[in-house]
């Protein structure tokens, strides 16, 4: 695999994994179309990637979760003391 492709897989990677972080921090929809967006385009190029039926599911559920309302985000769960958040006792 060439040097630039590697790079462009880390970056897909990286990508994802700050779309993930920003939509549990910010309750927006931006950071689950950037998460989304990377895993499509690495479904997309690479075809054996999705080898395992949920892979499928994964990008399906992705998509609904894009439809869906948001919430609040975690720091504001953790301030109200949701009882889904975690006590610390």
């Amino acid at each position: 695999m060439p040097c630039h492709a590697l790079k462009l897989l880390r970056g897909l990677i990286l990508a994802g994994i700050a779309g993930c972080l920003f939509s549990l921090v910010y309750p927006s929809r931006l950071g689950l179309l950037m998460g989304w967006a990377a895993f499509l385009s690495i479904a997309t190029v690479q075809p054996d990637f999705l080898c395992f039926p949920w892979d499928c599911l994964l990008l399906e559920m992705g998509a609904l979760a894009l439809l869906l309302p948001t919430g609040p985000g975690i720091f504001q769960l953790i301030s109200q003391g949701s009882p889904f958040a975690f006590s610390g006792k």
